[in-house]
């Protein structure tokens, strides 16, 4: 006599939980990813207070504008937003968790809305009067990273999901950093877009990692080298591939890199700077880099170059 086996209803998993556990579950659309970068309208500002973020409130309501449009569809849409919470942030207002407190209606309205939120530490300094991302330094990397991490914790009450780099730069001590701290995603290699210093917009110190173009697939990165696969089942690196696009970090240059099909989420990145158009206004989301990155299927699927 045969026995039939009943299995009772799967809970609904989060996109964050499919990526983490390697959950195969069919998803008929692939889902987008979008986050949005809540910074300064300048790299190195030099007035702050409310004038300085400009970007920011245009950048929550455009946001909601697209996502009524959506809802008018029948699709729900959530974003993630990358919070400046840095030494810069602090040094300029006064106050680490300015963003926080300056737009609490505008981010209380997203997390009503099931808005997602990280850290998005830069390393900007004051050297000499002036700005200056410093990567030189690692206790400065490690003290901004901590910096942007406690005042995540005080006001959210825990530790952020998911963790943005500034500039797209990382290092080994970075991807360590996050493991300890229990970060499940680091949303930050790029594979292929090998960034000029000498473009960026402001003053850069340091050297920019070499991301391979064969990262195309979420990993579990390792403890000895952040661009292999590990041992380690606390964070997952998900690498956005940008496609052909351009870029306003350098005048008059473009950037090109080489996209790809997938039928696998994509993960897009922008920022609330606002920039001149074509038309001399200003845009609320400009510089906005469209990734793209596979789900992880079982570990032993995983075409990542093995390394803990």
């Amino acid at each position: 006599m045969r026995h039939e086996r009943r299995r009772g209803p799967r809970r609904a998993l989060k996109l964050s939980d499919r990526i983490c556990h390697g959950v195969r579950t069919p998803i008929r659309r692939p889902p987008i990813v979008v986050e949005i970068d809540v910074e300064a309208d300048d790299y190195c500002p030099t007035t702050w207070g409310r004038a300085a973020w400009q970007g920011v409130p245009l950048a929550f309501a455009a946001v909601g504008t697209v996502r009524d449009a959506l809802a008018a569809m029948g699709h729900r849409a959530r974003f993630a937003w990358g919070l400046r919470l840095d030494p810069q942030v602090a040094i300029g207002e006064g106050r680490p968790d300015y963003i926080l407190s300056e737009f609490d209606d505008q981010v209380a309205a997203a997390r009503f809305r099931g808005d997602s939120f990280g850290a998005h530490p830069h390393w900007y300094r004051l050297i000499d009067g002036a700005w200056v991302e410093d990567t030189t330094d690692p206790a400065w990397v490690q003290q901004c990273i901590g910096l942007s991490l406690e005042t995540f914790r005080a006001g959210f009450g825990r530790t952020p999901t998911w963790i943005h780099f500034g500039e797209s730069w990382m290092d080994q001590a970075c991807f360590n950093r996050a493991v300890d701290e229990g970060i499940r995603l680091i949303l930050t290699p790029e594979p292929g877009m090998n960034i000029d210093p000498m473009g960026l917009p402001g003053p850069f110190r340091g050297k920019y990692p070499t991301y391979p173009g064969r990262l195309r697939r979420p990993y579990w990165g390792s403890r000895r080298n952040f661009l292999r696969r590990g041992l380690q089942r606390r964070t997952l690196v998900v690498p956005r591939r940008p496609p052909r696009c351009f870029t306003p970090i350098a005048e008059g240059r473009r950037t090109r890199t080489a996209g790809y099909r997938t039928t696998r989420p994509h993960f897009a990145s922008g920022s609330s700077r606002r920039a001149p158009t074509a038309e001399g206004n200003t845009s609320c989301l400009p510089c906005g880099r469209m990734s793209s990155a596979t789900r992880p299927g079982p570990p032993t699927s995983w075409p990542i170059s093995r390394g803990s």
